[in-house]
This record gives structure tokens, C-alpha cells and sequence, in this order.
């Protein structure tokens, strides 16, 4: 398998990655960092045309911002500008994944990140930057949300973070699950760092299926 990593936060650790098992060799693993949302999508779609990468990882739609917006002075109105070079950049991206699915029988796979961000009304919630067509091109929505509440600790030392995930789009199965892990950033017993303890997911769904009572922090068959 072939990655592209298109790096627009230009936060990524190799280092980190090598650390949770991810072969980053050159031949395998290349890691971009676009300046700008225009090139990223240069970059993607070209990527898509040459049938070269199986996966392609856009980091994060949040992140990029336009040329005009990197050229316009601080005091410059550009609402909206990044929203709609999105999309026209995902409304491209889709039209080139179905033509390779085509064309070639096959297309690469297409993780594009983005972070919540709280609505600017009251009563609106988290929303996603970068417009809406994001909502429309995506077969799989996966939602994750920090559950610091939740992190394991021994005394003052982070051992294992914990998040909670919800597919909350799927047009593969049709099915919308969710659920909640722990990923281990140190070693701890049996497990070592980016170790991720499934213990926690089969506890999870054993009290939402009813096989197990929860109360409080007790648990009884």
C-alpha cells in the first residue's frame, strides 16, 4: 500500500507515527505539507489521476486557507472564501474518484480531517468548517470527541487517553454505531504506547446491550 499524507496543519510527528507502527519509508509513506487550500487540491487531485496511492490523507480541511486569504491584509473581509474553494475542490475530488472507479475499476481511499468547532448561535452546536459538501461527498462520517473524564491515570502520569467515536453518516452498510477506547501513551502492563485497549470497547457494549448493569463506577452481571 502506497499513503499520501497531505500534512496542511504541518503538525504531524514521523517520529510519533513510527511510534504507533506506520512504516514511513519513502517508498511507502510520502508526506506533503501544502502551503495553501489551492495547492492541497492541485496536489489531490493529480494524486488521484495518477492511480499511484491506495490511500490519500488530507490533514485537515480546517487548517487550509486560501491564497486570497494568505495574500489579503489583516483588516480584509473574505468570509466564506476557504468555505467555497472546498467546495469546489471535494465537488472536483468526487467527480475524479468515480471517474477512476470508472475508468480503472478501482480509486484510491480518501480520509479528509476536520476538527468541530462550536456554532457561532446558541442552539446551533459544532459545526464543520469548510463548507458543506464535505456532508455530501463522504461515504463514512466518523466523529470523535475527547472524554478527558475518562483518561487513565496513575497518580500524576497520563497512561491511556480516552475518546469516544460515532459514525454519524454511512452509505457503505447503513448502519450508525458508536463507541469508546482508550489509547495507551505509555507503556503500561501488557499494553505499550498506541496500544488501544479493546477490554474497554467489549465493557462498553456489554452495558449498552444490557448484559452488564451499570451504576456509577460499579458494574454487576
Amino acid at each position: 500500500m502506497k499513503v499520501l499524507y497531505l500534512d496542511a496543519e504541518g503538525t504531524v510527528s514521523l517520529q510519533w507515527a513510527k511510534t504507533l507502527g506506520v512504516d514511513t519509508s519513502k517508498e511507502i509513506f510520502l508526506h506533503l505539507k501544502p502551503s495553501s487550500l489551492e495547492e492541497t487540491y492541485n496536489i489531490l487531485h493529480g494524486a488521484i489521476k495518477s492511480s499511484i496511492f491506495d490511500l490519500i490523507v488530507v490533514d485537515s480541511i480546517a487548517a487550509m486557507a486560501s491564497n486570497a486569504e494568505i495574500e489579503a491584509a489583516a483588516e480584509d473581509n473574505l468570509m466564506a472564501v476557504s468555505a467555497r474553494g472546498n467546495n469546489r475542490g471535494l465537488k472536483v475530488t468526487g467527480a475524479l474518484l468515480n471517474l477512476s472507479q470508472k475508468e480503472r475499476g478501482s480509486a484510491p481511499a480518501v480520509i479528509l480531517v476536520n476538527q468541530l468547532r462550536e456554532g457561532m448561535s446558541l442552539y446551533s452546536g459544532s459545526v464543520l468548517p469548510g463548507g458543506l459538501q464535505q456532508r455530501y461527498i463522504s461515504y463514512l462520517t466518523v466523529e470523535f470527541r475527547a472524554q478527558n473524564s475518562k483518561n487513565f491515570k496513575v497518580k500524576d502520569t497520563m497512561i491511556a487517553r480516552a475518546a469516544a467515536w460515532k459514525l454519524t453518516k454511512n452509505k457503505v452498510n447503513g448502519k450508525l454505531i458508536d463507541g469508546e477506547f482508550l489509547v495507551y501513551v505509555e507503556n503500561y502492563g501488557p499494553y505499550s504506547v498506541g496500544d488501544i485497549n479493546s477490554f474497554n470497547q467489549v465493557l462498553f457494549y456489554a452495558v449498552k446491550l444490557g448484559l452488564i448493569e451499570k451504576a456509577g463506577m460499579w458494574y454487576t452481571i
